[in-house]
């Protein structure tokens, strides 16, 4: 409603934007508990995660139901309703899309299954420092993974430390090198400082 609530950087604008299609602060959503909130969001997790690995840009909606029913099932204690949950991924948000026609779902836009993805590294503590991050298919999970933490110096000097195996190698860090730093904002400015001129 005014400019002081702006997110100050894009991981934090997905996050609000998340939280507000999965109806994290809306009731008229039909949001029963914040158990089923957080149900909805690793879901929704476990799907980008299984799209992403095998390189899919959609799935079936029986493959989808499947990945939703076995969390759900896994965590019964939390009497938290299956068809509620996937009723509200893919019926109450503006994340997914489902093609009734063709019987599959997608994300409306890649960049979300890669913000879910990043908080399945994230959640799962399975991230793998290495030359892959700068990877196009992945530069972007990345983003967001380092955004979700923010305060990054140990993992900026990790980064560091990965050895130049290519020209293709260097002009892809060259691209998307600055923008980890950007998402690492609270990282000490000595880290950023240095981190910027080995880069260069």
């Amino acid at each position: 409603e005014s400019e002081n609530e702006l997110p100050s950087t894009m991981t934090d604008l997905y996050e609000k934007y998340m939280e507000i299609s999965l109806g994290r602060w809306d009731m008229d959503k039909g949001l029963q508990s914040q158990a089923e909130y957080d149900t909805t969001f690793d879901s929704a997790i476990n799907i980008s995660q299984f799209m992403l690995d095998n390189e899919l840009n959609e799935i079936s909606l029986g493959d989808a139901k499947e990945i939703v029913r076995k969390y759900t099932e896994e965590r019964d204690h939390l009497k938290v309703d299956f068809d509620s949950v996937f009723n509200q991924l893919i019926n109450k948000t503006d994340i997914i899309s489902v093609n009734e026609f063709k019987g599959t779902l997608s994300f409306r836009h890649r960049t979300f299954a890669e913000y879910f993805y990043s908080k399945g590294i994230f959640r799962d503590r399975s991230a793998i420092i290495d030359d892959g991050i700068y990877n196009p298919f992945w530069s972007t999970v990345y983003f967001f993974y380092f955004g979700s933490i923010r305060d990054c110096g140990e993992m900026i000097v990790e980064i560091d430390k990965i050895k130049e195996s290519s020209n293709r190698f260097q002009i892809l860090k060259l691209i998307n090198h600055g923008n980890f730093l950007l998402a690492s904002y609270l990282t000490p400015s000595k880290d950023i400082s240095s981190s910027t001129a080995i880069a260069f």
